[in-house]
């Protein structure tokens, strides 16, 4: 079914509206979050550990117990004698049956045990030895133990049977963030960075939606269009970009050449890449040369990629000595990344045996 001519106007009012939206808040991200790894239990929990430390004397350790013996006991614990100075706190501490307990944490008279869960599940984690280890090598202290996690886990069939207690972050937070004055004042301001960076980033984790009102209300209002274009736009065209990449396969030579096709697409976008690849012994180096054939709604690109050299200046010697010099024209272009060149440009309307023929004529120079 082809979109009409009403349908494309709308359409077009449609995307002059939208490039005015911002759908998702700007925010600055966190160093956690730039750095990749802010879902990482080790991550955080090494971080957790640098803050429940008393031996960095950053005035931190004490409020972080606090705050965790109080999100899990409630006003219970304001009842209980103070036991906030932290003896020692170490990572990853191995049990008789080789089970890893996250964060262990040692005051005078209390010991707390922390089982970190960012996106994990429990059900592999055995509590009840984690439990019994603590009670063995700390047999005259308190205990607390704590599953922390983003939110609350389902619990696993023997929950009922150990003493672990779940707590969110958030309320961990919450009552961490209402003795911060006590701290922030005397603190290190790069060590306050860190904190509020740690804090920021697992809030950001727990979000449900980040999208803005305004573009909810974008979504309500041109519902139907917005479906039209998704359906035509993306669709419809990304099926038509495969017939045609098809189309120009089924009319080119790989017998002999030592080339096969492979298939590579992005999920929401409007691009489709037929790739034909093989690895290429040159003077002592080997490559693993691909063909890319990139489809979009403007064109069809012919590419050249090395998969497999670091040595950019003599992959493109070897491509020099296959294909001549006449490459070098293409060599300045914004399109050009680190390892490929672009060889060939061909209007979208253009006929596959145009682009077919391209091909034929460059997969037995790079065999």
């Amino acid at each position: 079914m082809r979109i009409t001519e009403d349908e494309l106007t709308k359409v077009k009012e449609l995307l002059s509206k939208f490039k005015d939206l911002d759908p998702i808040p700007k925010y600055m991200p966190t160093i956690f979050e730039i750095s990749g790894y802010p879902h990482y239990e080790d991550v955080i929990s090494n971080v957790l550990q640098f803050f429940l430390k008393s031996d960095y004397d950053h005035g931190f350790s004490s409020i972080f117990v606090e705050s965790l013996l109080d999100t899990v006991d409630g006003e219970e614990s304001s009842s209980m004698p103070s036991d906030s100075s932290v003896l020692n706190v170490e990572r990853e501490v191995t049990t008789k049956k080789n089970n890893r307990i996250d964060l262990v944490i040692e005051t005078e008279n209390r010991c707390i045990a922390i089982e970190n869960k960012i996106y994990h599940h429990l059900y592999h984690n055995d509590l009840q030895d984690y439990q019994d280890y603590i009670k063995r090598e700390y047999p005259d202290h308190q205990y607390t133990f704590i599953v922390l996690s983003l939110g609350q886990k389902e619990k696993p069939e023997d929950w009922e049977e150990n003493e672990f207690k779940f707590i969110t972050y958030d309320a961990f937070f919450d009552q961490l963030e209402g003795r911060l004055d006590e701290v922030i004042p005397k603190a290190d301001a790069k060590v306050g960075i860190y904190l509020r960076d740690l804090i920021k980033t697992i809030r950001n984790m727990n979000k449900r939606t980040q999208l803005t009102m305004e573009f909810i209300n974008f979504l309500s209002e041109n519902r139907e269009e917005v479906e039209s274009l998704y359906n035509n736009a993306f669709k419809k065209f990304k099926k038509e970009i495969e017939a045609k990449a098809d189309e120009v396969e089924e009319l080119v030579t790989l017998e002999g050449t030592g080339f096969s096709s492979s298939t590579y697409t992005e999920k929401g976008k409007l691009k489709y890449v037929r790739s034909f690849q093989r690895v290429v012994n040159w003077e002592g180096s080997e490559y693993k040369i691909q063909i890319k054939l990139r489809l979009t709604p403007k064109e069809y690109r012919m590419e050249i990629w090395d998969r497999k050299s670091t040595d950019e200046k003599i992959f493109r010697q070897f491509i020099e000595s296959r294909l001549g010099s006449d490459i070098a024209n293409r060599e300045g272009h914004k399109d050009n990344r680190s390892g490929s060149i672009i060889i060939e440009y061909f209007d979208y309307g253009e006929k596959p045996e145009e682009v077919a023929e391209k091909l034929n004529d460059l997969i037995p120079k790079l065999a």
